[in-house]
């Protein structure tokens, strides 16, 4: 919608309204890495009890019809300044705190907000936000606690439960370590 609308391809505007502004310079689109080179993370699948690493294009990312969806990289740095800028840290380039709140607003009597779900946590001291993503082949989550300005992020280069298990074990750690 936005492409059509803007007259802009969408990697062009989140490239321009998000993460010039949040300073997310390792941010890009589809798989971070490069076919036969070592230069970024590989996605990695698992095959007869073997976890393989898979080249990056043509089958390292979600089909190009579905990329606007969660074909976005960035490193872990700027995955956390993503983050910060949800908690309202500093003054946004992007949204007042007003259309933050708007973001994180539940929708009726759900669990989800605009891309998250808002659940209550007793580690948070009330709402916490979350939002996980994967391909099959990278998996990442966030988690945001506003009350207590307190937000922790987990990337992995292995998707589906075993990705999931070990960033929700890493945010585990996190909030027991900071919290």
């Amino acid at each position: 919608m936005l492409e059509t609308i803007m007259d802009q391809p969408y990697e062009q505007l989140l490239t321009e309204r998000l993460f010039k502004p949040l300073g997310m310079k390792s941010a890009g689109f589809r798989s971070p890495a490069t076919n036969g080179k070592v230069d970024q993370p590989y996605g990695h699948t698992k095959k007869l009890f073997m976890v393989l690493p898979v080249d990056p294009e043509p089958t390292g990312d979600n089909p190009p019809a579905i990329a606007p969806a969660g074909a976005v990289h960035c490193s872990i740095t700027d995955f956390a300044r993503y983050a910060a800028f949800h908690l309202g840290e500093g003054s946004s380039p992007i949204f007042s705190q007003d259309g933050l709140d708007i973001l994180h607003e539940r929708e009726g009597s759900f669990e989800f907000a605009k891309g998250w779900k808002v659940v209550d946590r007793k580690w948070a001291e009330g709402k916490a936000f979350m939002h996980t993503g994967s391909n099959t082949l990278f998996y990442a989550v966030i988690w945001i606690a506003p009350g207590r300005k307190f937000a922790a992020v987990a990337l992995c280069n292995y998707g589906g439960p075993e990705g999931f298990e070990e960033c929700d074990e890493a945010i585990a750690f996190l909030i027991k370590k900071h919290l």
